[in-house]
């Protein structure tokens, strides 16, 4: 599940862009994280059997998603992301 939102990297990738990688895959072995994970997904999975749309579901996946993807792009800058405008309300 956490593999396909992983963009490749580039053919010759920098040092920082492999560290920012490796440093993204390391909590995915952690059995607590991947426990988390199956929790949310069959969650999810039990909202979209009920044809529950009242979910930020796409949103928040594609914040993430983009979030990751300039951080393996860019290299971790070790910072923490701003909130999400919908995590405010």
């Amino acid at each position: 599940m956490l593999r396909p939102t992983m963009p490749e990297l580039p053919e010759d990738p920098e040092p920082e862009q492999v560290d920012a990688r490796a440093e993204l895959a390391e909590p995915t072995q952690e059995q607590d994280l991947r426990t988390a994970v199956r929790r949310m997904a069959e969650h999810q999975a039990a909202q979209r059997a009920r044809r529950d749309a009242t979910g930020l579901h796409h949103d928040l996946t594609e914040t993430v998603r983009g979030q990751a993807g300039r951080a393996l792009t860019d290299g971790s800058s070790r910072t923490p992301p701003r909130s999400h405008p919908s995590s405010t309300a």
